[in-house]
């Protein structure tokens, strides 16, 4: 059941407030006095909307919402201004004759000066509403967030830290980077296998010349 924090001192208010709140609104309701007996409320339970007397001073209600700031799953909390709630009917007045009964009805009917408490607790429904989808709004906003920070994890991880890495065979550390870079490994040994042959065939024409030197020592 939603949860309301009502802030009002005057007894007549706060009887008003009781009714349509419990009734009309089907909610529960703390009624405290003053500002610190709120916070003192809030820290208990969080509600779900606050209500503040309009006799709060200023200070007090800065106090109160510099309290609720940096409260953790406050986000959908705000607070709201009760109005002066009308306190009921214009007792009979005294008189006789056929229109003095008359005026007795037609101003018995009639409700004091005031906000209709009725349509008062209308609001609260409204307030209660918003609430709710401000509470949906920022466990979503949270879970997206969650979210975020899953599939930034496993990134960090694939990266590493190069400190920590094992240290790898000297061999090893170069057949990988032969690896990266295939082509230019290729194209390096190629280069050494051409001079291999070629001086394989300097060697081995210097070879045939010396034993056709030698054959013509023997002949002569």
């Amino acid at each position: 059941m939603p949860l309301v924090l009502a802030i009002e001192p005057d007894l007549k208010q706060a009887a008003i407030l009781k009714r349509i709140v419990r009734e009309q609104v089907r909610a529960d309701l703390v009624l405290v006095e003053s500002r610190e007996a709120a916070i003192s409320a809030i820290d208990a339970q969080l509600p779900d909307v606050i209500l503040v007397t309009a006799l709060l001073s200023p200070r007090d209600e800065e106090e109160l919402i510099a309290h609720l700031r940096p409260l953790i799953g406050a986000e959908h909390l705000q607070t709201h201004t009760i109005p002066q709630l009308a306190t009921g009917r214009v007792q009979e007045a005294s008189g006789g004759g056929l229109f003095g009964k008359f005026r007795k009805k037609k101003d018995a009917d009639a409700p004091l000066g005031g906000f209709e408490p009725d349509l008062f607790a209308q609001e609260i429904r409204n307030f209660l509403d918003r609430a709710e989808e401000r509470k949906i709004e920022t466990a979503a906003a949270r879970q997206r967030g969650a979210g975020f920070e899953f599939q930034e994890r496993p990134a960090a991880a694939s990266t590493g830290n190069p400190e920590a890495a094992p240290a790898q065979p000297a061999g090893a550390e170069a057949a990988a980077s032969a690896w990266e870079s295939p082509f230019e490994w290729r194209r390096a040994q190629a280069r050494r296998g051409g001079r291999g042959r070629e001086e394989a065939r300097r060697g081995s024409s210097r070879g045939g010349e010396e034993a056709r030197r030698g054959g013509r020592s023997r002949r002569a």
